[in-house]
């Protein structure tokens, strides 16, 4: 990404993908964790850009169960 964007663009992604969580479930848990420790939020939104409609299912499937689990 550094070869990619300009400085000015990279530090909006950077900024954005700060307040994000991605992977696996174990890896899901400690980043949404992290967040919420550190920004103790009201509410948690999940999304997800993908366009195969089984795998945006499981992806939000993982995402429940990781959350019900915290």
């Amino acid at each position: 990404m550094r070869g990619i964007l300009c400085r000015p663009v990279r530090v909006k992604v950077d900024r954005m993908l700060s307040c994000a969580a991605v992977g696996g479930p174990s890896t899901l848990a400690a980043q949404m964790s992290a967040l919420i420790d550190k920004y103790p939020p009201d509410e948690l939104m999940v999304t997800g850009m993908i366009h195969d409609q089984a795998a945006g299912i499981r992806s939000f499937e993982i995402a429940a169960e990781v959350i019900w689990g915290l």
